[in-house]
């Protein structure tokens, strides 16, 4: 994956350098990408927002570019649009996923945003120079322009000792709850299974989260394979792990290097469940 643009550091300029993607250019780039992983799955705009939980009028909204795509949303399409793609032999393994451009945009509109307040407190007059016009033309008016701003000065300074004296008090409080609490225990994966909407077929997990069951209970000769989220790979998958006969009954049984987060099952034919937590 390429580095995501960035301006931080970027004093003498107010402008990124040349050649640089701006927010708008990258959150165009980023809908025609929604809508281009939806046609790739063969969905109409309805069936796609019926699988990533959202209103059609939103995903019409987003391919048009006329709303913004939340995190959410691209994580929902990763998980449950672009993967039908990949099955169907559309898209070739290794695609960047939508969230690595939604990141990229995310970060280009910050860094646009953190440029304008730049510029903006530029050309903003500093507190010096008014001081330098008030004693060029010295009033009564500015006389007491000066000593409101003094009082204005003592008045933060205060609040700032007492807040400055509120954080530390409430870290040091933090700091003896952690120590007088007891250690953490690491949590352990959950035997769990899922099984499959449409068909009899399961995936479970079991030996604390280290070994995964594909297992085929149908005789329709539509193969039963598991879709596998581990510490290592979150948050993508990996698949297929078939069951070992084929279209016959039967399990195959799988042991993992990484502990496993989550898992699906899915049918030859007839599409995956959603994935389920262990």
């Amino acid at each position: 994956m390429r580095p995501l643009v960035s301006y931080n550091g970027l004093v003498d300029s107010d402008e990124p350098p040349s050649g640089t993607p701006r927010a708008d250019q990258l959150r165009k780039e980023l809908a025609d990408a929604v809508g281009d992983a939806r046609k790739r799955a063969g969905l109409t705009q309805k069936q796609c927002a019926e699988r990533v939980g959202y209103k059609r009028s939103h995903i019409s909204n987003v391919e048009r570019n006329e709303d913004p795509a939340s995190e959410e949303l691209v994580v929902a399409y990763d998980r449950h649009i672009v993967p039908l793609a990949y099955e169907q032999h559309i898209v070739p393994p290794g695609t960047p996923l939508l969230l690595d451009s939604w990141e990229k945009w995310k970060t280009a509109s910050e860094d646009e945003k953190r440029l304008e307040r730049i510029a903006r407190h530029r050309a903003a007059p500093s507190d010096d120079q008014s001081n330098e016009t008030e004693k060029a033309t010295p009033s009564h008016a500015g006389a007491r322009l000066i000593l409101w701003r003094r009082e204005r000065t003592v008045r933060r300074s205060f609040a700032a000792g007492i807040a400055l004296a509120a954080i530390a008090l409430i870290a040091a409080i933090a700091i003896a709850a952690r120590d007088a609490a007891p250690p953490r225990v690491a949590a352990v994966p959950r035997d769990v299974c899922v099984r499959h909407p449409s068909d009899a077929s399961v995936v479970c997990v079991r030996n604390r989260g280290r070994t995964v069951d594909a297992c085929d209970r149908d005789l329709d000769r539509h193969r039963a394979y598991a879709r596998v989220i581990t510490d290592a790979s979150a948050p993508n998958f990996r698949s297929p792990f078939y069951d070992d006969n084929g279209s016959r009954r039967g399990c195959g049984n799988y042991d993992q290097s990484s502990p496993v987060r989550a898992v699906a099952v899915c049918v030859q034919f007839e599409g995956c469940s959603g994935f389920k937590q262990t």
